[in-house]
């Protein structure tokens, strides 16, 4: 994420993503199993970056991948029988949340 970010041309909008990304509680780190289950993802026909996000937030635990790429989500939910990650747009997740008024793993409402 970190490359992602530093490659933004926007200067405004590359310090509001560092700030954004500055307020997770960890970091996940690249290991060799998330480089492997990377390639598979790629052969999947997942982008080289997408599919290194989902490796990393697989191993992490991660309950939800959040993107604003349209197609890797559909790319997700034609896949999502082999994904250990959910994977959704951040506004229809956001609309999900506030509708059934929970966040699983939320220590504030389970």
């Amino acid at each position: 994420m970190d490359y992602e970010v530093s490659r933004i041309p926007d200067k405004e909008r590359q310090r509001k993503v560092m700030h954004l990304a500055s307020l997770a509680k960890s970091k996940q780190p690249i290991t060799a199993s998330a480089e492997a289950r990377a390639k598979g993802l790629k052969r999947l026909g997942f982008m080289t970056l997408d599919a290194l996000h989902l490796a990393c937030a697989e191993a992490g635990s991660a309950e939800v991948l959040l993107t604003t790429d349209d197609h890797m989500v559909s790319k997700a939910r034609r896949h999502r029988d082999v994904l250990r990650v959910r994977v959704e747009n951040p506004i229809l997740w956001l609309t999900e949340v506030v509708t059934n008024g929970t966040i699983k793993n939320d220590p504030d409402t389970d």
